[in-house]
């Protein structure tokens, strides 16, 4: 008879085998925020997350660094920039330790509507 204590999915992982599970990213109303919620696999040394959000013309509109998260859950608000024109974004995510390349990334694409505002700051 085999006993687990532990889902395998909760065991903290080493960090070369540290992986994004899921991204969401959602527009909030006033079209200028991005809500971003992520999910990681568990980790036993906590990772940095470095986050760049870019425009239909492949302009950096903004970005956010996660100096070693404390949980494999977790949900930032990112700020648009500029002029936000209507289009798809792209918001590029990489996983990674100190003194060390990438173990991971993503991308995720969010539309900004067309007859939407275009509102300056």
């Amino acid at each position: 008879m085999d006993i687990h204590f532990l889902d395998e999915q909760q065991i903290p992982l080493p960090p070369e085998k540290v992986r994004f599970r899921d991204i969401e990213a959602q527009l909030l109303p006033d079209g200028r925020r991005v809500r971003l919620s992520m999910w990681l696999t568990p980790f036993q040394v906590s990772p940095n997350i470095d986050i760049a959000a870019y425009d239909p013309q492949e302009r950096r509109v903004a970005s956010a660094s996660i100096i070693e998260a404390v949980e494999p859950r977790m949900s930032i608000t990112l700020h648009l920039r500029g002029s936000i024109p209507a289009g798809r974004y792209t918001l590029k995510l990489s996983l990674f330790y100190d003194g060390g390349g990438p173990v991971d990334g993503r991308e995720v694409q969010i539309e900004i509507p067309e007859g939407r505002k275009d509102i300056s700051t």
